[in-house]
């Protein structure tokens, strides 16, 4: 009767070894209470951000309506001060932005440990278990039969027998479960990672923008000696830069040639491309727009030029986003060429689709050449660079074969300055493609 309590014993022992295993899982593990402190922080973040949010909200419609009113000294000073103010208030909601993923990032941390460990537990328990189980089970049921004393505890025996590989299988199950959940919350971090990193680079784009932005105001007051008719004066004369450049870059890409393959492009209307700003509101179309018409951009053979792109609205520090999945293929700052004003500062973009994007008159550029974009990545933010009057976002499309950046060394201000430069009839309605 002693061996048979022996043998009873290791097939009950294993089941209390499983019964401790759900047990503990069950205890909440000491590190919880801090992950659910991290929970409380990230869900103030999240508030803190949602409150930012409206303030940026107010603060772009009063730039909106200011930049509605006629454009004077007076009006433009005061939108780069609400302008200022405004990307204030993005740094505020960027560096609340990367206190919660950081408190996410812990968080992620302490619930990965926590996995970790009680996978490696139950592991070290149920192969223990499994070996109790194989020995238990090679020589239980012979013994159950001869020992026991009726059918019924045969019965029962077998019965527990039973549920004990029930168990067993129960907490592999268990294991499955957490192996699963500990890829994911591993994902988690990685895609928490770059949505940090994404949020630095906004953080130093912003800070660039506000430094800009002063010394855009700065530089106005100087040149301007704050009165009306001088700023009126250096607003004409960038006007006709405008249209000499413009009349440079046609007379210079006329004489190209380049034959459109419509089979190449995308299909009109299929969506290809996501609008590059959060807000699209197109101030000037493609092609000849009443603007165009006005001789703004020069004119070729006695004809005004045609506007080769699409405007959008953007105060100064707008973010900037790529349209697609693609490679920036060049940035470049035209204004660092002393005496030329075109395109201020620009990135190039060669889109997966066949596609290439030019983003021009920005304050900030955060990628480089050669640099792989994601749809949705920052590109940089708005400026009012190169012969811009007021603060936009001006978007031309070609195909990826057509565009090059050379020199412009036939334009007398730009000649030492590269532009992205392409035949006429390779420039393509943005518009055709959101």
């Amino acid at each position: 009767m002693q061996y048979l309590k022996l043998k009873k014993n290791k097939i009950i022992s294993p089941i209390l070894i499983l019964l401790f295993i759900f047990i503990s899982n069950s205890v909440p593990i000491t590190k919880a209470e801090t992950v659910d402190e991290l929970q409380e922080k990230i869900e103030e973040q999240r508030i803190a951000k949602e409150k930012l949010d409206k303030e940026i909200a107010e603060q772009r419609a009063k730039l909106v309506e200011i930049n509605k009113q006629t454009t004077t000294l007076q009006t433009t000073v005061n939108s780069l001060n609400l302008t200022e103010k405004k990307i204030g208030t993005e740094i505020q909601k960027t560096e609340t932005g990367i206190n919660e993923s950081n408190y996410a990032l812990n968080k992620l941390e302490l619930e990965i440990t926590d996995k970790e460990t009680k996978i490696l537990n139950n592991r070290d328990v149920l192969a223990k278990t499994i070996r109790d189980m194989n020995q238990s089970e090679s020589e239980s049921l012979i013994e159950i039969i001869l020992f026991k004393k009726n059918f019924s505890e045969v019965f029962n025996d077998l019965r527990n027998l039973e549920a004990f590989k029930a168990s067993v299988y129960g907490t592999v199950l268990n294991l499955q479960d957490l192996t699963s959940a500990l890829q994911e919350d591993h994902q988690e971090k990685v895609e928490e990672k770059v949505n940090l990193e994404s949020l630095k680079k906004e953080l130093s784009g912003e800070k660039s923008a506000v430094a800009y932005t002063k010394q855009e105001k700065q530089q106005l007051l100087t040149v301007t000696k704050s009165t009306e008719a001088e700023y009126q004066r250096i607003l004409k004369e960038k006007e006709a830069a405008r249209a000499q450049i413009e009349s440079d870059l046609n007379a210079l890409e006329s004489q190209l040639q380049f034959t459109l393959d419509p089979s190449k492009l995308p299909n009109k209307g299929s969506g290809v491309l996501k609008y590059p700003v959060s807000e699209p509101v197109v101030t000037q179309g493609f092609g000849l727009t009443s603007f165009a018409l006005s001789g703004a951009y020069g004119y070729s053979n006695g004809q005004p030029n045609p506007h080769r792109g699409v405007d959008f609205r953007a105060p100064i520090g707008t973010k900037i986003y790529a349209s697609a999945n693609g490679v920036v293929r060049s940035t470049y700052n035209m204004d660092a060429v002393p005496g030329c004003k075109s395109y201020g500062q620009w990135i190039l973009v060669d889109y997966n689709n066949g596609l290439t994007a030019l983003y021009a008159h920005l304050s900030v550029r955060s990628v480089k050449a050669g640099e792989s974009v994601q749809t949705g990545a920052l590109l940089g933010l708005s400026g009012n660079t190169g012969y811009s009057t007021a603060a936009h976002l001006h978007m031309s499309i070609f195909p990826k074969d057509a565009v090059k950046v050379q020199q412009f060394s036939n334009s007398i201000g730009c000649k030492n300055a590269y532009v992205p430069i392409a035949a006429l009839n390779a420039y393509l309605n943005p518009l055709d493609y959101f």
